[in-house]
């Protein structure tokens, strides 16, 4: 298991919160560029979408080149 997962387990909270809980941090893990939405319907979670961003470089021949002069 995971450090950060484990860490979960440490805060007290009601048990009704620990898989909610677990799911958003499981899902925050590795993501370095995007959003994560939580869904809460009365009171209670019941989805989680995770969009990622993705940062490509741009190939080195690519910014050598000047700019285009039209």
């Amino acid at each position: 298991m995971d450090n950060t997962l484990s860490q979960v387990d440490a805060v007290p909270c009601p048990a009704t919160l620990r898989e909610p809980l677990t799911a958003i941090v499981e899902a925050l893990s590795g993501m370095r560029f995007g959003q994560l939405l939580v869904v809460v319907h009365d009171g209670a979670v019941v989805q989680i979408d995770r969009t990622e961003r993705r940062r490509l470089e741009r190939p080195a021949r690519l910014e050598s080149r000047p700019p285009d002069s039209r």
